[in-house]
């Protein structure tokens, strides 16, 4: 603490004593924040968590030491390394000067890593302390993909209600209406999903001779129809787990949805 006040003050002198100096310190602090922002948006994510680790080493006491931190959360969040980008986002959510930003990527950790109850912790902690965030719309968004994957299908159905009557007009509505229109309001377990409808087939007689109730959902992308193999509509997760593990036991790769 006596350093970082040391360091504080010392800069004080220096912008007040010196301002040329002072301003040609300014841009070269702009300018090393913007390769910190180069290498992000050039996908080089470990690169971004380098500079930024040298950005902030330099500049401590920068207004951007926050922003390159947080580019260091979202690359390693780009880099599935989802316990380093939580430590990083937790970590700006504890400063006084937290944004609701940092809030949004530290539950977009807890969330990948299925921690879906901390994520909804998080997300509500965020509404809390950010009421008027422009963040709103994607707050709800994934408060209720969390509560969906919880299998707390009436809340997730409320947050996406409230995202579509309060932001109309963005991504995330959009997508809220389509997974409401569905109506798949359930757990089941993808075996796969096959371009080809007769190979569908073929391994949904095969599940459905060991007693496994097996189904076929059709859905339409760009590159043409995909048949998606799916087992049985299950109200909780754990029972739908419990498949999951038999099929793989059998050699298949199946996974939860949603």
């Amino acid at each position: 603490m006596k350093k970082l006040f040391l360091l504080f003050v010392l800069f004080f002198l220096f912008s007040v004593f010196c301002p040329l100096s002072s301003g040609v310190f300014a841009n070269t602090v702009k300018e090393d924040f913007k390769e910190v922002m180069q290498s992000f948006l050039q996908s080089e994510y470990n690169e971004t968590v380098d500079s930024s680790w040298r950005f902030r080493k330099r500049f401590p006491l920068s207004q951007y030491s926050s922003e390159a931190k947080y580019l260091s959360g979202l690359s390693y969040l780009k880099l599935k390394e989802y316990e380093k980008a939580e430590g990083v986002f937790k970590g700006l959510c504890e400063k006084r000067r937290s944004k609701d930003k940092f809030y949004l990527g530290w539950a977009n950790c807890c969330y990948l890593q299925e921690n879906w109850d901390e994520a909804v912790f998080v997300l509500k902690e965020a509404l809390l302390r950010f009421g008027g965030t422009e963040l709103k719309g994607a707050i709800y968004f994934k408060l209720a993909k969390s509560n969906q994957k919880k299998g707390e299908w009436a809340t997730a159905k409320y947050y996406w209600t409230k995202l579509m009557r309060g932001f109309p007009e963005g991504l995330e509505a959009k997508q809220a209406k389509e997974i409401l229109a569905k109506g798949e309001f359930y757990f089941t377990v993808q075996v796969g999903a096959f371009a080809d409808r007769d190979n569908a087939q073929k391994v949904k007689y095969r599940l459905t001779q060991q007693n496994y109730p097996a189904y076929i959902s059709v859905i339409d992308k760009k590159e043409g129809k995909f048949y998606r193999l799916r087992v049985g509509r299950f109200d909780l997760r754990k029972t739908a787990e419990a498949i999951k593990k038999n099929l793989e036991k059998e050699g298949y790769n199946p996974s939860i949805y949603p």
